[in-house]
């Protein structure tokens, strides 16, 4: 029987394919490109952690995140952004928590362990938060335009199967 991780690179292969028709449905403003690639893509690194083999308290923590970030994947096809209004604090709690997560990464990153664990956790977690900040830029800075969905695409799904893979190791 395969390895996990050989398991888990099935789903970031086909991930790079299903990516690649999300990018350009992003770039031509196709909301029926993201609704047919959005969450196929991001079931794919579910499937990666999955594969993975999940089953002490980090792994399903993990799993749970996934979950919760495949979710939010959906509904940010819907664009609810710019009419933020009352959700801000919502937004602000958000931001919060994904820079808790990007000091608990750190708090992992200098605890010992295994270098690829602490690598993949590290690494997943930093790509996770620059991508958000290009999801930020651009719902909130008019006129920002692809480019930050040109970037922050690829360092999402790139962090989101290095969190899925730190499960394997």
């Amino acid at each position: 029987m395969p390895s996990p991780v050989v398991l888990a690179a099935a789903p970031a292969l086909a991930c790079v394919t299903l990516a690649l028709l999300l990018w350009r449905g992003e770039a031509r403003q196709s909301t029926r490109d993201r609704w047919r690639y959005k969450p196929a893509t991001s079931a794919l690194f579910l499937a990666a952690a999955f594969a993975a083999g999940p089953s002490d308290r980090y792994d399903w923590l993990v799993v749970t995140g996934l979950v919760l970030g495949a979710i939010g994947d959906v509904c940010l096809i819907w664009y609810l952004w710019p009419f933020l209004g009352a959700l801000r604090v919502p937004v602000l709690g958000y931001a919060l928590a994904i820079t808790a997560m990007l000091v608990g990464a750190t708090a992992v990153f200098d605890s010992t362990g295994a270098d690829a664990f602490r690598w993949c956790v590290m690494s997943g977690a930093t790509l996770f938060y620059l991508s958000d900040i290009s999801v930020a830029r651009d719902r909130f800075v008019p006129g920002s335009g692809f480019v930050n969905r040109a970037i922050g695409l690829p360092l999402y799904y790139v962090a989101q199967f290095l969190l899925a893979y730190s499960i394997a190791l």
